[in-house]
């Protein structure tokens, strides 16, 4: 991402955080014998700062948040 990113560019990452509910949900679910959640690798915001460091680019902000909705018929 950082290769093809322009100058002055953002780049916005979205995470489910490898401490949420969600995520453990999720892992359970691979160690289960999930194929897709098997592969995945939750990362913690320090572990996502440094990979972006490593790939030359500058943090500007981290935020958290978690929007759950429901269709209503």
């Amino acid at each position: 991402m950082a290769r093809v990113l322009k100058p002055g560019g953002l780049l916005v990452i979205g995470e489910l955080g490898r401490w949420s509910l969600w995520a453990a949900h999720r892992r359970i679910r691979g160690w289960l014998g999930n194929p897709t959640w098997r592969a995945v690798m939750f990362r913690t915001t320090k572990d996502l700062r440094s990979l972006a460091h490593a790939a030359g680019l500058d943090v500007a902000e981290v935020r958290g948040a978690a929007l759950l909705s429901r269709v209503v018929k």
